[in-house]
């Protein structure tokens, strides 16, 4: 299959800009390490359409992205590339159609693994097993520093919550100690991440996830982002300029406008900005500073969406420090209750 790179880069023709802007913007992200020098990942296609996939190689940052067209009512095996010089390669799977119809599991010596939920963050709560070695891994998603905070919910005499710091992308291991007390343990970081628990048998899903703690400022207002078609993934945006705050709510009280958001972007959620679709209300890793414009047209060198901005947050926020939403729209002002504990 040829090379698709979905995202956007800065050097990108003007043709390839209006097919990124005109494309889904709903999204689902699977991710998995790489186990062994044989793996395959199958990816099966339940529902009766066919779906276009974007395999995805991490190092540090994207190194290689190829698109893949699952036939309805099949499934694909796709070989991983393997380089021992390499100490840390992950893989991810962007889907942007109809994800929920999608089983993904990896191949390897043998052994199949599933490829597991897409959990990007929030408060997790595992159920371990206090009988067994159960080593943890933290998979830092924001590309610079996170702080995580591991709690164990059961112990006897409770301690403060165990903070790990993760460089950018990182994973981080280690192992509980098998204590009989210890059955719950709760993990959470200030950014974007993954986690997981693994045992000798199986690697245990999340009993339960809530939202991560949020700051927000009273004297700012905030509105919820997401697609004009109204489907899949959603941002939050603050906005201190009356006059831009006026803007915005004209958007809501009168959607025919359809107007188009131009903004400056940094790294890093700044503790508000997160994914409203999602169960876990993930951060993402960027965030909006200022609004700089609500306009019927702009130039399209600065289009993109939010999976794009995420997987290639760096390249954006240090290029060209901005952005502009040609798919999306303002859709809601967001009270302060609901920014700081979305339900």
């Amino acid at each position: 299959m040829k090379n698709h790179q979905y995202h956007q880069t800065l050097n990108l023709t003007l043709a390839v800009l209006i097919l990124v802007a005109t494309s889904t913007a709903s999204s689902e992200v699977f991710r998995w390490p790489k186990l062994c020098v044989n793996q395959t990942v199958s990816i099966e296609n339940k529902s009766s359409k066919d779906q276009t996939v974007w395999l995805q190689e991490w190092e540090k940052t994207i190194v290689d992205e190829t698109d893949h067209v699952v036939p309805a009512k099949s499934k694909i095996f796709l070989q991983l590339s393997h380089d021992p010089s390499i100490s840390q390669q992950d893989y991810s799977l962007l889907a942007l159609d109809n994800p929920k119809e999608l089983a993904i599991e990896t191949h390897c010596n043998l052994r199949d693994i599933v490829a597991g939920d897409s959990l990007e963050g929030g408060v997790v709560y595992y159920k371990i097993n206090p009988n067994a070695v159960n080593e943890v891994q933290l998979k830092n998603l924001f590309p610079g520093r996170n702080t995580f905070y591991i709690e164990d919910l059961s112990a006897t005499q409770k301690a403060a919550p165990l903070e790990i710091d993760v460089e950018g992308r990182d994973l981080f291991k280690f192992t509980l100690k098998p204590e009989p007390t210890s059955t719950w343990v709760k993990i959470t970081a200030r950014e974007r991440f993954r986690s997981s628990v693994n045992t000798s048998s199986t690697v245990l899903k999340p009993a339960y996830t809530e939202p991560q703690r949020s700051i927000a400022s009273t004297e700012d207002t905030y509105f919820l982002m997401g697609a004009s078609d109204n489907t899949g993934d959603q941002f939050i945006v603050k906005i201190k300029d009356p006059a831009m705050v006026q803007k915005a709510r004209d958007q809501i009280t009168n959607p025919k406008l359809q107007k188009i958001v131009f903004a400056k972007i940094a790294l890093g959620s700044q503790g508000y900005n997160r994914n409203m679709t999602k169960k876990e209300k993930s951060f993402w890793s960027w965030s909006v500073t200022e609004v700089t414009n609500i306009s019927d047209f702009g130039s399209t060198a600065c289009n993109g969406f939010p999976q794009m901005l995420e997987d290639q947050a760096e390249t954006w926020v240090n290029g060209l420090g901005k952005i502009c939403f040609w798919s999306y729209r303002i859709k809601k002002e967001l009270t302060y209750d609901e920014v700081t504990n979305p339900k």
